[in-house]
């Protein structure tokens, strides 16, 4: 690790809920705001850092549904981005865009397919990667 680099890490932590066990999307950083929690505890899963650094891909399951969610790295401004599994981010170097590929599981939008996601280039708000 570099001098003067900051590092980002996400993370899953089991808790109980009511109803069996829920999983909060956590977060630890060495800039300062250490460990913390993103997301209060639900069916969530794979998160994953955008290569901007500046937020959080997930997937959760509401109604039945798997939707990839998208919150900022200090935890504001959650949405939803797509429908599907988030399965990997990426930057086209190109454009300097993020994107994220979402999967289907099993069936849940009944099509299989791979695909990407732009609903991860968002720019600006968050915070700066450092």
């Amino acid at each position: 690790m570099s001098i003067g680099r900051i590092l980002k890490v996400v993370y899953l932590a089991g808790l109980l809920v009511t109803g069996g066990v829920g999983y909060s999307i956590m977060a630890f950083d060495t800039g300062g705001k250490g460990e913390r929690q993103l997301v209060p505890a639900g069916e969530h899963y794979n998160p994953l850092i955008a290569p901007s650094g500046r937020q959080v891909i997930y997937t959760a399951t509401t109604n039945g549904k798997l939707r990839i969610h998208g919150v900022d790295w200090n935890g504001e401004n959650s949405r939803v981005l797509g429908e599907g599994f988030a399965l990997w981010p990426w930057r086209d170097p190109a454009t300097g865009i993020d994107w994220v590929y979402a999967g289907s599981a099993g069936g849940n939008d009944g099509d299989g397919r791979d695909r990407r996601c732009p609903g991860a280039q968002r720019n600006g708000g968050g915070e700066d990667a450092g």
